[in-house]
């Protein structure tokens, strides 16, 4: 009788041991659903800092919102040396509903361009006296633009956010660029290098921010 009392005694801690406390039932039932909520579903706004050539702010502040995983939408607002202030709106396909995703991107931006000319300016001696001249001027108007763009986008569960990408900014215009020659005519080779810096061509653009 004694051995079968201790018997079923240790029979009885064993099992105990080995059933979990009602801290650890806890603990797992509010853990295990928070691992298969993607981030961007957490942490649906994003406030960053950008810095690009053709991007959609040149150099400004970027919003971003996942509306759902897999599908955002970026506005902006910045300054571009060349044309002015820059305002931009773009829908984002997430491929992949991970921290680390590729995306699609499709937008578009709006320049306001500049008031004031830009002078193109060259030194010339004349009678042993060297003078600026003005060869031409050149107005940035008014550019709306669309984007297409490719990238990577990151964002961890801590907020930190980094976003970049490739892609082309195609002006919707036939130019906005005007430019007054003065006492030289423009050559084509400058025309190009403007039309280049100012009109159509290719995008690179990083971001950096914190989602919240």
């Amino acid at each position: 009788m004694l051995y079968a009392l201790i018997l079923s005694s240790l029979l009885g801690q064993g099992q105990v041991s080995t059933s979990p406390s009602e801290a650890e039932v806890e603990h797992h039932d509010v853990l295990a659903p928070i691992q298969v909520i993607p981030t961007r579903t957490l942490r649906k706004n994003i406030l960053g800092l950008e810095l690009g050539w053709n991007s959609l702010t040149g150099l400004g502040l970027l919003y971003s919102r996942n509306i759902v995983p897999h599908f955002a939408l970026d506005a902006s607002a910045g300054v571009s040396l060349l044309r002015g202030g820059e305002f931009g709106l773009r829908g984002r396909w997430n491929i992949l509903t991970g921290n680390l995703t590729p995306f699609i991107g499709l937008g578009f931006m709006y320049g306001t361009g500049w008031p004031n000319p830009i002078d193109k300016n060259t030194e010339v001696e004349e009678n042993g006296n060297k003078r600026t001249a003005v060869d031409y001027r050149v107005k940035v108007d008014r550019s709306p633009f669309a984007q297409g763009s490719v990238g990577l986008s990151w964002q961890n569960r801590q907020g930190f956010s980094l976003m970049g990408m490739l892609g082309w900014t195609q002006l919707l215009r036939a130019s906005n660029v005007k430019v007054e020659n003065v006492e030289k005519v423009a050559s084509k080779s400058d025309m190009d290098a403007l039309k280049m810096a100012i009109s159509s061509g290719p995008t690179i653009g990083l971001n950096i921010g914190y989602a919240f």
